[in-house]
């Protein structure tokens, strides 16, 4: 079932709280990622309550959706196309073909191949395939999606047609991240307390951005203080 609700006023209302009492907010939705980052000190500012899409358009494939909208209803409403994801553990070409059963079977019968279980992908996202039981630290590393197999120790796990490396490595933080920065891209750590910056160092002109950034709209330091970087 799909649920629509506007909080806007209420969360308004409780930022605005927190502006006037100078109290830190710890944003946070499901909290399925609250073990990223560095933890947050903060009166918590809850969004689940402020969910439903807004408006989407297929042909530009952008959706507005509000900040507590579960990714199970951002994904029923997207519109399928016949391969939607694509994922390379170091053995198999993993694909997932949607659409209508037209198209999606005349798709597999032109690739062959096996069928998934239906709970891979969502495994996948969620990290809970057997790959990610390996007790070494985890890494997620974005990357240019044509970036050849890179010379890291461990193993890792392709995802999103190449743009997005899982890495389960024991080297260190600095290792990883200068690979990753020399082919454009980065690295943050999944594991908590592994390293002690979960997310890739700023260089001096992106964290002044960030620091500008982050005065502009939050002006008396409130909105997950220190969440991402100890300097923001």
């Amino acid at each position: 079932m799909t649920v629509s609700f506007d909080a806007s006023e209420q969360l308004l209302e409780q930022v605005n709280q927190a502006l006037a009492s100078k109290t830190p907010l710890r944003i946070q939705g499901s909290g399925s990622k609250a073990f990223l980052g560095r933890a947050v000190e903060g009166q918590l500012l809850d969004v689940r309550a402020h969910r439903g899409i807004v408006s989407y358009d297929p042909t530009e494939l952008v959706i507005t959706a509000r900040a507590g909208t579960p990714l199970a209803e951002l994904e029923a409403a997207q519109q399928p196309v016949p391969i939607s994801a694509a994922s390379h553990d170091g053995r198999f070409l993993n694909l997932r073909l949607e659409g209508g059963e037209g198209s999606v079977n005349a798709a597999r019968e032109r690739i062959g191949g096996d069928d998934l279980q239906a709970s891979y992908w969502s495994e996948l996202r969620e990290q809970r395939l057997a790959f990610f039981a390996d007790p070494r630290p985890l890494w997620r590393l974005s990357l240019p999606n044509n970036t050849p197999a890179l010379n890291l120790p461990g193993e890792q796990l392709v995802d999103w047609a190449g743009a997005q490396r899982w890495l389960k490595t024991d080297a260190d933080a600095v290792t990883v991240r200068g690979i990753a920065v020399e082919v454009g891209g980065h690295a943050s750590c999944f594991t908590a307390g592994a390293a002690a910056n979960p997310f890739q160092p700023l260089s001096a002109p992106l964290l002044r951005y960030h620091r500008q950034l982050k005065a502009a709209l939050d002006p008396q330091g409130i909105f997950n203080p220190g969440r991402m970087y100890s300097e923001v």
